[in-house]
């Protein structure tokens, strides 16, 4: 499933349409960062790890941050940190706590960061997080993977909102959803419930078919398409050429990339079953049937927004197997990852 991206891949690399780092930029060096720490005036900072954004609650976005060989602060200090973009007051974290040389930490923005402009997280050491302390870490997004990623994430031309293909997916089929919901259970005639699952597989399709014979093919005024040549499966996987196109094939963030692919596609395959469940409604002949093919073509449609378990028969949808829309969301936001050192 990932030839698409591994060809983009080889394709960057023949074309020089890479913009990788030295390696100057992904080691600090010296004894700094795995040796360090001590107490009193012998109190160097140390550690090494990666920053990145993932989704929270109402498309908050949340620092996740790790790190290794981390050395607690002196007596008296703590560590705090600080999400920065150029013109913007940073947005301070009160306090990351130490308790080993392994550090997991994640912290609630309050906001989107990756619509706002976010791209750097910078830590100190001091007494509180009200004065400068001394420099702990710092970590910037890729300048050339963050332009990309916004065709994902935050804006894009080519959808009808302009929001980024990813997110305009994602309440695209929401909408679908919604009026699945409104119709279903509340007494509609057949005629209408028809005429919902046409509109509804035409919505899936990017067509305009006259499933219900009714004399026109019906379709939602926010039609778009999922499936179709330009459509929303279409738009994802240009730009995820376009976000690999600006690294190295031997970059670790191209595994992510990989990940968003697979799951892009697992997504395809989730509105074709809820096409074809609403195209069926579209043409059945009792009320009662047409309900219950539009419940399945909504019962897919949420898979192709939270996957499906069901490969390893678990409790939990596997991300790497299972995940769909936002299995894809969370993995292009890992490709914003800052590697963080001690600067």
């Amino acid at each position: 499933m990932r030839t698409g991206i591994w060809l983009l891949l080889a394709m960057a690399a023949c074309n020089g349409e890479t913009s990788g780092k030295d390696d100057s930029e992904t080691t600090n060096g010296g004894d700094d960062t795995g040796g360090g720490g001590g107490g009193g005036d012998n109190w160097v900072a140390a550690g090494q790890g990666f920053a990145w954004f993932v989704d929270g609650e109402e498309d908050n976005s949340v620092l996740h941050l790790e790190m290794g060989q981390v050395r607690p602060p002196k007596e008296g200090e703590i560590y705090y940190g600080r999400v920065s973009q150029a013109g913007a007051n940073p947005i301070i974290i009160a306090e990351i706590p130490i308790t080993t040389d392994e550090l997991i930490f994640e912290y609630d923005l309050g906001i989107n960061a990756v619509i706002d402009g976010y791209d750097t997280f910078e830590a100190y050491a001091g007494t509180d997080s009200s004065a400068e302390g001394a420099p702990l870490w710092r970590g910037q997004v890729s300048p050339e993977i963050y332009t990309s990623i916004q065709n994902l994430l935050v804006s894009s031309d080519a959808t009808p909102g302009q929001e980024g293909s990813l997110r305009s997916l994602e309440n695209y089929i929401e909408r679908l959803r919604e009026e699945i919901a409104t119709n279903v259970g509340t007494g509609r005639e057949l005629s209408v419930l028809r005429a919902h699952g046409e509109k509804i597989a035409n919505a899936i399709d990017g067509t305009e078919e006259d499933y219900d014979d009714s004399g026109s093919g019906e379709t939602y005024e926010y039609h778009f398409g999922v499936l179709n040549q330009g459509g929303y499966i279409d738009l994802i996987l240009s730009d995820l050429g376009t976000a690999v196109s600006t690294i190295e094939p031997t970059d670790p963030i191209a595994e992510f990339a990989n990940y968003a692919y697979d799951c892009t596609q697992l997504i395809e395959g989730k509105a074709e079953i809820a096409s074809r469940f609403a195209s069926t409604a579209a043409v059945t002949a009792a009320t009662g049937s047409a309900e219950a093919q539009l419940l399945l073509a909504d019962e897919s449609l949420g898979y192709s927004l939270l996957g499906q378990d069901g490969v390893d028969e678990g409790e939990d949808v596997d991300p790497i197997t299972e995940g769909t829309l936002e299995c894809a969301i969370y993995h292009v936001s890992e490709m914003m990852r800052m590697p963080v050192l001690v600067p």
